[in-house]
């Protein structure tokens, strides 16, 4: 071989080594993060927790603002003060300059589609600041609003007015946790809001009926743990209600339910008394679960019933304690006549008699799906 050709080839390679460690140098030094459009790095950060992505403002003059886009916020008082000491309530006051100064950098033109907001210590006293921060939601379109008044061992003397629902046009989802709620006696509708979750919600006379009344497009309720008047007569209806699942669990102080709800096709309840239920027009609803601490509601659900609700599907309870023999009487032949899936669960009883579950079957000649749970149960008699 020519030599002139050899040391042609190695100059060759040698360049070719020398551009392949320039261009991987290059490389590495490029800040690629940088140079991501605006959109991306926004949708970025909107998968972090609020507070770590406010921190990300630091970073540099281009990331300072970003922040200031996020859809999803979420407040937690726990990240600002220490909410487990004596002084959290008067810490409190951070948290609301920390909001208001968060709406007050917020542009008009940046939409928030979920506001989270959880704070202990709040009070009567800063219902302006609550009210002000209602009204900037409602004009940045929030559509889903949590509210949790309790951290801890603090609770909150904050009511909450349902007249705030109407300032935001676009809310379609709401939960409260942990506060005074006080009817609207204005006849104001609510044409947004869809699905209403009330939890350890102290509600005021009327707030109920308020709520029935002037949410035209409520689909779901659902009330957990929350407390009436004594003796409460709740009434499920209202002009043009749509609502369709109704979950009441652990209230107290409920006497009566009376249903008048065209559009309801799915039940829950969950109560240690026994309440009565009045089912004046629900051509639609087809199922039902009841778990009910009281014997007391057998008789009705073996009897009464499958009377109001003909049309009923689906059919499930839960029973605690029971007797051994939980049929005393005649049921009705095809008292179910359309009952497709039943499901029973009994317990905390030393024995449970399933020959007496019998006469119950019998009543359901369409039934497909039995389903029986007796697993907390000590004995089973046969």
């Amino acid at each position: 071989m020519n030599p002139a050709h050899v040391i042609i080839a190695v100059s060759a390679i040698a360049v070719l080594t020398i551009l392949r460690r320039n261009h991987r140098r290059r490389i590495s030094s490029k800040d690629f993060i940088n140079e991501l459009p605006d959109d991306i790095l926004i949708s970025i950060i909107t998968r972090m927790r609020t507070k770590d992505s406010t921190r990300m403002s630091i970073l540099s003059k281009r990331w300072r603002n970003f922040y200031k886009f996020l859809p999803d916020i979420e407040f937690r008082c726990r990240d600002l003060i220490d909410c487990s000491s004596k002084a959290a309530q008067d810490d409190s006051n951070l948290m609301v300059e920390a909001v208001d100064r968060f709406f007050s950098l917020r542009s008009e033109n940046s939409k928030i589609r979920y506001f989270s907001f959880c704070c202990c210590g709040l009070s009567k006293s800063h219902a302006h600041h609550f009210e002000r921060w209602i009204c900037s939601l409602g004009k940045l379109g929030v559509e889903e609003l949590v509210l949790d008044f309790r951290c801890f061992t603090h609770t909150s003397d904050l009511p909450f007015s349902f007249s705030l629902v109407y300032e935001m046009p676009s809310l379609k989802s709401l939960k409260l946790d942990l506060c005074y709620l006080q009817p609207h006696m204005e006849k104001t509708q609510c044409n947004s809001l869809q699905i209403v979750i009330l939890h350890n919600v102290f509600v005021l006379a009327g707030g109920l009926e308020c709520i029935l009344s002037t949410c035209l497009s409520l689909h779901t309720l659902s009330i957990d743990s929350c407390y009436f008047r004594p003796k409460s007569k709740l009434s499920v209806s209202g002009q043009n209600l749509q609502l369709k699942s109704l979950y009441i669990l652990d209230c107290t102080c409920i006497e009566s339910i009376r249903f008048c709800a065209s559009n309801l096709m799915t039940f829950e309840f969950k109560s240690p008394i026994t309440v009565d239920f009045i089912f004046e027009h629900v051509p639609q609803l087809q199922s039902i679960f009841l778990f009910v601490y009281n014997i007391d509601i057998l008789p009705y659900i073996f009897g009464k019933l499958g009377q109001d609700l003909p049309q009923l599907k689906s059919l499930a309870f839960a029973v605690a304690p029971i007797l051994k023999n939980m049929c005393k009487g005649p049921i009705e032949s095809n008292l179910f006549s359309k009952l497709k899936q039943l499901d029973f669960r009994f317990y905390k009883y030393t024995g449970v008699d399933l020959i007496s579950v019998i006469p119950f079957l019998q009543s359901c000649p369409l039934l497909q799906e039995f389903h029986l749970d007796v697993s907390l149960c000590n004995t089973i008699l046969l």
